[in-house]
């Protein structure tokens, strides 16, 4: 049962990561890395997020994706501010 349980999270935080990164299948640890934060920060807190870097890094997009992962979770209250 503890191993139904650890796998169904495990594949359920994989389904995230996978979510956020859209697809984009990259070997770049900085890059995974920072996903995985995001998720980590997305999942667990309802404070809003601020994403910040040059134009052209892909912040709207990645600002939408966690728009859409707290709306299907139902964590926040609001509309997506662009």
């Amino acid at each position: 049962l503890k191993r139904d349980i650890a796998s169904r999270f495990a594949e359920e935080r994989q389904q995230t990561l996978d979510f956020l990164k859209s697809g984009i299948a990259t070997r770049n640890p900085h890059f995974n890395r920072m996903i995985e934060q995001i998720e980590k920060v997305a999942i667990k807190s309802r404070a809003p997020i601020l994403l910040n870097g040059p134009t052209g890094a892909g912040k709207s997009f990645l600002a939408r994706r966690i728009f859409e992962l707290k709306q299907a979770r139902h964590q926040f209250s609001g509309a997506f501010v662009e």
